[in-house]
């Protein structure tokens, strides 16, 4: 779904904005998470395990951050949240390419 398609503009921006008005302020947050993963996988669904792995890692990593006094220590935790990230994005954009490349090197059949 496109941002400038007719369903975003006349159903999903409808519905979330309506619900995003209605809930409690608490469930704010929940709710702009879940809507934002919503349409995430409405045009990719394949990459929702990765996006929520990426969650889960910098939430985890944030808040082992609020509770670290050291600044030496806090700069190492943000540069490996750093590179995690980066890994899974790299294995997310290339894997399949790596694959295909290995299969065709051994003379395997393809994956897919």
């Amino acid at each position: 779904m496109l941002f400038t398609s007719i369903p975003f503009i006349f159903y999903f921006l409808p519905i979330a904005l309506s619900l995003y008005w209605i809930v409690p302020a608490s469930f704010k947050n929940a709710l702009l998470l879940f809507i934002s993963l919503t349409f995430y996988a409405w045009g990719a669904p394949v990459l929702l395990v990765p996006m929520l792995l990426v969650i889960m890692v910098n939430y985890i990593q944030g808040r082992r951050l609020e509770d670290v006094t050291n600044p030496v220590y806090k700069k190492r935790m943000v540069k490996v949240t750093v590179v995690l990230n980066l890994v899974i994005m790299l294995f997310v954009l290339y894997f399949d390419r790596a694959a295909l490349a290995v299969t065709s090197w051994f003379g395997l059949a393809p994956l897919s």
